[in-house]
């Protein structure tokens, strides 16, 4: 069995987790007026938001686990270390060749509803091509599929195509 672990959000969100959970620290020590709670807890909420919120930047986490014996990937997403969901994924029998698809998305949001901006995503999928079709994997950042692809082609001798 062979793994791979990640973190969800990219670096600059894991610092920005971190720096809430500081912030939540600091409050929490020096903010929070804790005889008086009764008539003013908002800053007590305030921290523990902070530092919910930072935690959960800096623990999500995804692992894909390759079981050869059962022919199957496991996807797990883990917060704070407990299990959110797994997905199994089947590897086909007669696949041949593992396929990594770029995909190019475009995205609009609002500004407080009045001021548009527009903004590209890409990603790309990974699927297992069989002579039948084919089987998607996960669908996950470039460099990502690229580990993820030399992992299968390490464990099931499968070479990818870009």
């Amino acid at each position: 069995m062979k793994q791979h672990s990640y973190s969800l959000f990219p670096v600059l969100f894991r610092i920005v987790g971190f720096i809430g959970i500081g912030f939540s620290v600091y409050s929490l020590i020096f903010n929070v007026e804790y005889s008086n709670l009764d008539e003013a807890y908002q800053p007590l909420i305030g921290a523990v938001g902070f530092g919910l919120m930072g935690l959960i930047l800096t623990t999500f986490k995804g692992r894909i686990s390759i079981h050869t014996d059962k022919m199957q990937i496991i996807k797990e997403y883990r917060v704070f270390g407990f299990k959110l969901s797994t997905d199994i994924v089947k590897i086909p029998p007669n696949a041949y060749q593992v396929l990594i698809q770029r995909k190019s998305k475009k995205g609009r949001g609002y500004i407080q509803g009045v001021v548009g901006f527009g903004y590209n995503l890409e990603s790309c999928d990974l699927f297992f091509v069989t002579n039948r079709g084919a089987v998607r994997i996960i669908n996950t950042e470039y460099k990502r599929a690229v580990i993820i692809a030399e992992l299968l082609k390490e464990t099931l001798n499968l070479d990818y195509q870009i």
